[in-house]
């Protein structure tokens, strides 16, 4: 989800206005600072995207880290528990695997991973737009000859610097809307998300514990003669 400061949520703030068009001349200078303007917003789009990914991936890979750890150590809590029934911590397991769902919880609603994969493909999306429309203008000015003489390249290259526009514009709300209906569905998901594997995991735990009693109390029978 771009910022203000990517410049694509307004790209010509009062420029048109404020650019000559009354010649040839200065109709070939305002499409050139219009290029350069179009090319700017879309290199700070770029590089926000890239930017903003770093935290995500780092709250990603934290959150999976300690998700994982908190889950083994959670699960070799019964394994002791077996080999000494005097572990002074029995119930410790339970907050272990309860803390692993709270980093998946937690990794999910803040969005780490989604939004990791979200601004990274935005990023490389914007770059693949910045140079096919690179490339075109430039095969556009090689047919021309160079500027503008007239305006009917005038308009070809202003429906060019549209259509960048119009893309880049549709890409940043296009994953604010997804962004937006992501977080929705993980505030409305949130406790399932937060219990669905820890129950498991706890039933097991109550399997293994109530096989190991009933091994621990059954008689041991002696050897016949």
């Amino acid at each position: 989800m771009a910022s203000q400061e990517s410049g694509s949520k307004n790209l010509f703030p009062l420029i048109l206005s404020e650019l000559p068009w009354h010649d040839a001349e200065a109709s070939a200078e305002s499409v050139s600072k219009l290029y350069e303007r179009v090319v700017l917003a879309a290199e700070n789009s770029i590089d926000w995207y890239l930017r903003k990914k770093e935290s995500r991936k780092r709250g990603a890979l934290a959150c999976s880290f300690f998700a994982l750890a908190f889950l083994l150590l959670g699960m070799l809590v019964p394994a002791t528990l077996l080999v000494d029934p005097e572990f002074p911590y029995p119930n410790l397991g339970y907050v272990l695997i309860l803390a692993s769902g709270a980093c998946m919880l937690v990794n999910r609603l803040f969005g780490y991973s989604s939004g990791w994969m979200r601004y990274l493909r935005a990023a490389f999306t914007l770059k693949r737009q910045l140079e096919e429309f690179q490339l075109d203008w430039a095969l556009v000015r090689s047919e021309m000859g160079g500027d503008p003489v007239d305006p009917k390249q005038t308009a070809r290259l202003l429906n060019g610097l549209k259509r960048m526009t119009q893309q880049m514009n549709r890409l940043v709300e296009e994953e604010t809307d997804l962004w937006l209906r992501e977080f929705g569905s993980e505030l409305d998901g949130a406790e399932g998300g937060l219990l669905k594997g820890p129950a498991f995991l706890l039933h097991r735990r109550s399997e293994v514990l109530r096989r190991g009693e009933a091994a621990a109390s059954a008689p041991i029978s002696s050897p016949t003669s």
